[in-house]
């Protein structure tokens, strides 16, 4: 039997980690309630000043700079199990060397691919890769040119969020978030009154959240955590090694993923043309809400679980993810489900007429949403233990039989087979592939005598 201090100590962190996880979500709902709100209303003015043809180059250069997101080569989810293992075991020393083999060596890497794309950058067709008329040639360039750079810049700032969440003080990034996606829409509003260029209107849009970045790096490491500022005299190559081994494998996932997910827009747009994938892409915007709702969740309960699971609190970890799942099906059917009868209208009001997506894409949407909800908690789960290597099956297999079922579904569907195709593989890739696993893993938990 556990001795009674422990048993309380235990009971303690319990605690703890349930009332961090849930002052993130809660700060962090409001927040990026805000962001998402400045997201949506920027929709209609651009929509209005852009055109129909315009915009879905718009909405096309932003899914595709989108992609860059894996350009952080998945060292922001490798820094955050091991710097939260760190934390668990009050190892200062340990998280200031992890955090310096993380950002020092990406700072460097982000420099040469921002070199190598500015000279490459001129000689790309980028009217035939965003599948944009001729005519709208020399904007697809001048748009790709600024939204490249702002997310290479976004990919490092990322970093700077994955420490804090690693200490469970996720909240902070979301108000810091939400004040740049707010000072985005205000400069984008202000470029449009100005008559402004769709090349300026990017860089009002992407490149003012940078300055929101900046200012939470500079809080995090001038004033509240000045120990962990990355240092190269920190840098030890095994740990780098280390961490770049384990982030290749989110890498990898990340890669998969996006091609899985940020695809879509590009897919349509290649099918049925830029005014369809703008149509398309503006009634997945209507969905960011359950989206925004379980990557908040998410974001709040991982450090919790790789911190337990660093002390072998593997019996917490699954009661805390049986309630991260119950909670993520609440959320997702309150804000998904409403809009299968009530999205056809509430997109006529916020886009107005010219957006008109036919009513089958609405039931689509919201049962993608619905496997996320069972989904995306498993996979935190299973990001937290470690177990890399099967994520990274189930998602290459996502990547690649989900192109093949949108595309399969599309040719009789058309864009709402995009949609259909992506719930599909959701469920034949992830979903099943998960819950066959998980039994397996926690017996190998149990048989190691954790928990």
């Amino acid at each position: 039997m556990a001795p009674a201090s422990a048993v309380a100590e235990s009971a303690h962190r319990s605690r703890r980690r349930y009332r961090r996880a849930t002052l993130t979500l809660a700060v962090s709902l409001g927040a990026k309630g805000a962001a998402l709100l400045a997201l949506l209303a920027s929709v209609p003015p651009s929509l209005a000043y852009l055109g129909g043809e315009r915009f879905g180059l718009w909405m096309t250069a932003l899914s595709a700079a989108g992609l860059l997101g894996i350009a952080n080569l998945g060292l922001d989810k490798a820094l955050l199990n091991a710097l939260a293992a760190a934390d668990g075991r009050g190892n200062r020393a340990a998280a200031r060397r992890l955090v310096a083999a993380a950002m020092l060596p990406l700072a460097a890497i982000l420099a040469v691919l921002a070199i190598a794309f500015s000279t490459t950058a001129p000689a790309l067709p980028w009217a035939a890769m965003l599948n944009v008329p001729p005519a709208l040639a020399g904007d697809a360039g001048a748009v790709m040119a600024v939204l490249v750079p702002c997310a290479l810049l976004a990919a490092l700032a990322g970093l700077v969020d994955t420490v804090q969440a690693a200490y469970q003080e996720g909240f902070l990034n979301s108000l810091w978030d939400a004040a740049g996606k707010l000072l985005g829409l205000l400069a984008l509003l202000a470029a449009i009154a100005a008559g402004a260029s769709l090349p300026v209107l990017a860089l009002a849009f992407a490149g003012t959240p940078l300055i929101a970045a900046l200012g939470n790096a500079g809080v995090l490491f001038l004033g509240r955590r000045p120990w962990l500022v990355p240092r190269p005299r920190l840098l030890e190559w095994a740990m780098v090694r280390g961490l770049f081994g384990a982030g290749a494998l989110f890498f990898l996932m990340q890669v998969a993923l996006t091609v899985a997910y940020y695809g879509d827009n590009l897919i349509v747009a290649q099918l049925f043309g830029a005014e369809a994938a703008g149509t398309y892409a503006v009634t997945a915007r209507l969905f960011d809400l359950p989206g925004m709702l379980l990557l908040l969740a998410g974001a709040a309960f991982w450090p919790s679980f790789a911190e337990a699971l660093a002390r072998g609190e593997v019996a917490w970890t699954m009661r805390g993810l049986r309630r991260f799942l119950a909670l993520s099906l609440v959320m997702v059917g309150a804000t998904a489900l409403p809009l299968i009868p009530w999205g056809p209208a509430a997109l006529r009001w916020w886009a107005g007429p010219e957006i008109a997506p036919p009513a089958a894409l609405f039931p689509a949407f919201a049962a993608f949403w619905i496997v996320a909800a069972v989904t995306q908690p498993l996979g935190v789960f299973l990001s937290a233990a470690n177990a890399l290597r099967f994520q990274l099956a189930c998602t290459l297999a996502l990547a690649v039989g989900g192109l093949v079922l949108k595309l399969l579904l599309a040719r009789t569907l058309g864009t709402v087979g995009v949609a259909w195709g992506r719930a599909g593989a959701e469920v034949i890739f992830v979903l099943l592939p998960y819950l066959v696993f998980l039994p397996s893993l926690r017996r190998r938990f149990r048989s190691a005598g954790n928990g």
